[in-house]
């Protein structure tokens, strides 16, 4: 595909003032028309920044040969492959990171989960690292390891997950102190249309970590705790998720931010309940539905960013909508036609997502392979590393951690972040994760519009504003 990129151009006032010249009749340069040639030296921009342009596409493996720069354009090949790959330096331009880094410190430290396998490379990361980040020095992460798992670097299985997650939340927190924790077995099953096998249970063993990392000592536990991970709400007994919610909920009052990719279903896969009545629902995820995590959805695209199709969002069946929300959340119900998907969906249930981030097209390391991987698996670490850099301002400043962020989001950080009124979520075509046929509800979905909404929560994170709020509130 044939690509054009537009220079800009310092004498372009000029330029067209000479435009009207020519062409006012009581001008003495009226009918002097111009050469192509004359025009482009008008037009053309600073050598600086043709240069900045030309040494990108080189960086980017474009061969010199199909690199044509005239005037302020500059002519180009690549593939849609190519052109669409999200990277480091994009989210940190987007979001307004630049090139801000954080402090070093215990206090501060970013913890990744890795669970069901899926180990963090360290020669991965490192060759992601001298891609993108080269000028981030000896940053790199540690491991710990959780009622018997393991961080198997030579396995041959593909661990895309754990090798997106340990990049970009390290990308996204320059400096930061990390840690991966990678924690062995599996949570209890309820089947349900996704996961139909009751002895292969896919569920996370949540419980073992958060057990863990409740024993640590203060300047051990993480500050931000980034977590890729979820099922449907209902395959989890509820005493179970209630208990999980209560420990997440206990990392928060320590001064632990909890982050959790949103889910990857939209309003559900299945949209069958496992409940013997097999009734039409969506389906919400777990544990983006617990009041005490912010979850975190998908977007893509930029100037506007619009909602995926894939965000994981809805309400939750077993968690009451928590006072933080209920202006955000019942301003968004209000708005909706009054029979619109009515009994398919908890009104009253905690709302999914609180914020979203950039979560299509992103490029990673795995098994020494170059990959394209989209998920809100993508977004979670985006935003957990962002909130990692505000938690370094405040700890300069001698301002405590952020702890648990959704009372706050809702009120003043709701300023610094990126209203997403384009796009949606969807679900429910008609079949299972595994390939079951399962009711199909057409048109189902979540529009992100004007103020919070299922698709796209609050919106995305603008970091100088969001840096100002955290050191200032009240200005």
């Amino acid at each position: 595909m044939t690509f054009r990129l537009a220079m800009s151009q310092p004498n372009v006032a000029a330029f067209e003032q000479s435009v009207v010249d020519l062409s006012t009749p009581s001008h003495p340069r009226y009918g002097q028309h111009m050469k192509q040639e004359e025009i482009q030296r008008l037009l053309s921009p600073e050598t600086a920044i043709s240069n900045q342009i030309l040494a990108w596409l080189s960086a980017e493996n474009v061969p010199p040969d199909i690199i044509k720069a005239k005037g302020n354009w500059v002519t180009f090949r690549a593939s849609v492959y190519q052109a669409e790959l999200i990277r480091p330096d994009c989210l940190r331009e987007l979001y307004g990171l630049f090139n801000s880094t954080a402090t070093p410190s215990p206090w501060n430290r970013l913890g990744i989960s890795g669970f069901l396998d899926q180990y963090a490379r360290h020669g991965d990361f490192d060759q992601f690292k001298a891609q993108f980040l080269p000028d981030e020095g000896e940053s790199s992460f540690t491991v710990v390891t959780i009622n018997g798992g393991l961080n198997d670097e030579v396995s041959p299985g593909m661990t895309t997950e754990a090798s997106l997650d340990i990049q970009y939340s390290v990308s996204m927190a320059h400096d930061t102190l990390a840690t991966f924790y990678s924690t062995g077995g599996r949570a209890p099953l309820i089947p349900d249309a996704d996961q139909p096998d009751a002895g292969n249970s896919g569920n996370e063993p949540f419980l073992e970590q958060l057990h863990y990392l409740i024993d640590l000592p203060g300047d051990q536990l993480p500050a931000v705790l980034s977590t890729s991970y979820g099922e449907s709400e209902q395959s989890l007994p509820p005493s179970y998720a209630r208990a999980v919610c209560t420990l997440f909920a206990q990392l928060g009052a320590r001064g632990v931010s909890i982050i959790f990719s949103s889910g990857d279903s939209g309003v559900g896969s299945s949209c069958q309940t496992n409940d013997g009545a097999k009734r039409t629902r969506f389906i919400p995820g777990f544990p983006a539905s617990c009041p005490f995590v912010t979850s975190v959805g998908g977007t893509y695209g930029s100037n506007p960013e619009g909602a995926t199709d894939f965000s994981g969002g809805g309400f939750s069946d077993l968690f009451p909508r928590p006072a933080y929300q209920d202006q955000a959340v019942q301003g968004y119900l209000d708005r909706l036609s009054e029979d619109q998907w009515t009994g398919l969906y908890n009104p009253h249930g905690r709302g999914i997502p609180d914020v979203a981030a950039q979560a299509k097209n992103f490029i990673i390391r795995d098994h020494e392979t170059w990959f394209k991987i989209s998920g809100t698996s993508a977004a979670g670490p985006v935003f957990a590393g962002i909130v990692s850099q505000l938690n370094s301002l405040r700890l300069a400043q001698g301002k405590p951690r952020m702890g648990f962020l959704n009372p706050w989001l809702y009120t003043v950080g709701k300023a610094g972040l990126t209203d997403i009124t384009m796009g949606g979520s969807r679900g429910c075509y008609g079949f299972s994760q595994t390939g079951a046929s399962t009711p199909h509800v057409p048109y189902a979905g979540w529009n992100a519009t004007e103020g919070w909404d299922p698709a796209s929560g609050l919106g995305t994170p603008f970091f100088p504003t969001l840096a100002k709020l955290v050191l200032f509130p009240h200005k």
